[in-house]
């Protein structure tokens, strides 16, 4: 087909539509490239912005399926929200997230920190995959899993009341080793992030106090 030919086309396609140039481009950058007619239909939605086309081909031409790909073709979807589920559905240890990615109200950072969570189980990642959580409080959750933490104590500091910083400090506790009766006494969302910190950092002396005199009746009996 000769590159007239192809203009063409473009040009047929588009002439019923209310399309602007840099959309026009778009449709004819994917005739160029060999996109079939029947999977170009997902281009052909005037109401989508060039960028956005731009990423639906990119899905095309990278080895989606159209049924893939319609799973982001949405006018109301951000382009770099768009970008992240192409990525989960391009990467074969991500497809089992996208799902959660497909989430209303999740920017491109949050939809970062789920991806993130690829190599964790889906429970956990479906935990702190919300839009009402910030991305701070997302990586302290993932975090608690990542370190060895029970899903119980995750859940326990897992409250969106709680900022990133009160979380933070609750994790360190149990990473200390407090257990888990004595961190729900300080684990309360009312309570300043200085006074966790504080509890917290009083459990750890008694913690490593503990360990300190083990260690030397282990020496003693040794002697």
């Amino acid at each position: 087909m000769s590159g007239r030919t192809k203009e063409r086309s473009a040009e047929k396609i588009c002439s019923k539509e209310k399309y602007n140039e840099k959309q026009v481009d778009v449709i004819q950058y994917a005739i160029d490239h060999g996109i079939e007619d029947e999977h170009l239909f997902l281009l052909l939605d005037e109401h989508l912005v060039p960028e956005q086309m731009r990423r639906i081909l990119y899905g095309l031409m990278y080895g989606l399926n159209p049924d893939e790909v319609k799973l982001y073709t949405q006018t109301d979807m951000s382009v770099e929200a768009m970008d992240q589920i192409r990525f989960a559905l391009m990467k074969e240890d991500e497809r089992h997230l996208v799902g959660l990615l497909l989430q209303k109200g999740l920017d491109q950072q949050q939809m970062i920190q789920i991806r993130k969570g690829n190599h964790l189980p889906y429970l956990h990642v479906e935990l702190y995959a919300e839009p009402f959580y910030t991305v701070e409080q997302m990586h302290e959750i993932r975090t608690g899993f990542e370190h060895g933490l029970s899903f119980k104590q995750v859940c326990l500091y897992c409250d969106a009341r709680f900022s990133s910083e009160k979380m933070y400090y609750i994790r360190r506790g149990f990473e200390y080793g407090v257990d888990f009766q004595t961190a729900m006494e300080y684990a309360q969302p009312d309570l300043p992030a200085d006074s966790i910190y504080h509890a917290v950092q009083k459990e750890k002396r008694k913690i490593l106090n503990e360990k300190k005199k083990s260690h030397l009746i282990l020496q003693d009996r040794a002697i």
